[in-house]
């Protein structure tokens, strides 16, 4: 009886410590699993905290781009004028004659003439005649011929500008003038072919002198 009362003890107290044993492994893996939960959600908070500083930061950059591009333009040097002055007009005219010589071409071979002035820009210098106006353009005629007693038989029309009427007031018959400008020939006025005047189209005023030394003087120094 003692004996079975023993063995009972002792299986109680092994039992006891199987029980003990096996509460102490379920304490240490509930903790294990609460431990590796936290680091789990820890993870978790980390990687949601790195994802939204990469979200801020691809929104600035795109807010900065965006600012970048509605920032305005800034001013160009303006572009300078593709239209040649007048002294460049007349430097690289394709011929530079007196009015007279102009007029002789034409009265001598006015198809030599034409090939070599027509359609062409060329400086022109002689004596005024008159400034007359022909539909609404303000012209300079130039003497280009002479007969007998002085009698003008040839001129050389300029059809001008707007650009030059200043300078166009204040010429008068008499004053000498060099002005550039693209030749048409022989061209008829008012519907009549008129042989003697050779006309002249889109000029401007170079130069304009009192007598004729002064032109020739000046036109030596253009030419």
């Amino acid at each position: 009886m003692r004996e079975n009362t023993g063995l009972w003890v002792a299986l109680l107290v092994v039992g006891g410590l199987l029980l003990a044993g096996l509460v102490g492994v379920g304490a240490m893996l509930a903790m294990k699993t609460r431990t590796v939960q936290r680091n789990t959600a820890e993870e978790r908070r980390l990687a949601d905290a790195e994802a939204a500083r990469a979200e801020a930061e691809a929104k600035l950059a795109a807010l900065q781009k965006q600012k970048g591009a509605a920032k305005p333009a800034e001013p160009k040097t303006p572009e300078l004028s593709a239209e040649p002055t007048v002294v460049e007009k007349w430097a690289k005219a394709e011929a530079r004659e007196f009015a007279a010589k102009l007029f002789k071409d034409y009265q001598g071979n006015a198809v030599a003439a034409d090939k070599k002035y027509k359609g062409k820009t060329i400086g022109v210098v002689g004596e005024v005649y008159k400034v007359d106006s022909l539909r609404g353009k303000a012209v300079v005629i130039l003497k280009a011929g002479t007969g007998e007693f002085d009698i003008v038989l040839g001129y050389v029309w300029c059809v001008c500008d707007d650009a030059d009427r200043d300078k166009l007031a204040e010429l008068t018959d008499g004053n000498w003038a060099a002005l550039v400008g693209r030749c048409t020939g022989k061209e008829a006025v008012g519907g009549l072919e008129i042989g003697s005047m050779i006309m002249m189209q889109g000029c401007r005023v170079v130069h304009v002198a009192r007598t004729e030394a002064e032109m020739n003087k000046a036109f030596q120094r253009k030419k």
